[in-house]
């Protein structure tokens, strides 16, 4: 079952379980034994009173365009990704705000605190992708039209052959 599309949000969910991975990074994400791996993020933190959740990214991390990698880009992914997937916004109404203290470096503020924080970053129902911030503005319910993502592979648009190679 090969992607009709690029998007990861709109992408039927086995095309997008099978290809989006292949292109896009996550946060975190499950091993094969469903313990939370670190994968853009360094390392992360949570306070004492359970209500700010801080990651830093690693160093050095580029998406296929050469550009980077950063905190921006993250809150972005993630405020799209929220409109689209349930668990998403049962996180996001748990949110009290986001922080960019610098590039590297991303922070959420709770309301409440929140037990399944590193599971839904890490798409225990729905996987959140990091894209880049211009291409996240996109509305959550309209395509984005390139596919620019740091994980392993890179797309080539013109090998692309719609539902039948990617």
């Amino acid at each position: 079952n090969e992607a009709t599309g690029l998007d990861p949000q709109l992408v039927p969910a086995f095309s997008r379980s099978r290809s989006s991975p292949l292109t896009y990074s996550q946060l975190v994400r499950f091993d094969e034994n469903m313990a939370i791996q670190p994968e853009l993020a360094e390392s992360w933190t949570l306070s004492d009173d359970k209500l700010t959740w801080t990651f830093v990214l690693r160093p050095g991390l580029k998406f296929h365009d050469g550009s980077a990698v950063t905190s921006k880009d993250v809150v972005a992914s993630f405020k799209r990704w929220q409109n689209r997937a349930v668990d998403g916004k049962v996180l996001m109404a748990r949110t009290a705000a986001f922080e960019t203290p610098d590039d590297r470096t991303f922070v959420f503020k709770l309301k409440q605190p929140y037990g399944m924080m590193l599971e839904t970053l890490g798409g225990a129902a729905n996987t959140l992708f990091v894209m880049r911030e211009k291409d996240a503005a996109t509305d959550a319910f309209a395509e984005v039209k390139e596919s620019v993502g740091s994980g392993p592979f890179k797309f080539l648009r013109e090998a692309w052959v719609p539902g039948a190679m990617v």
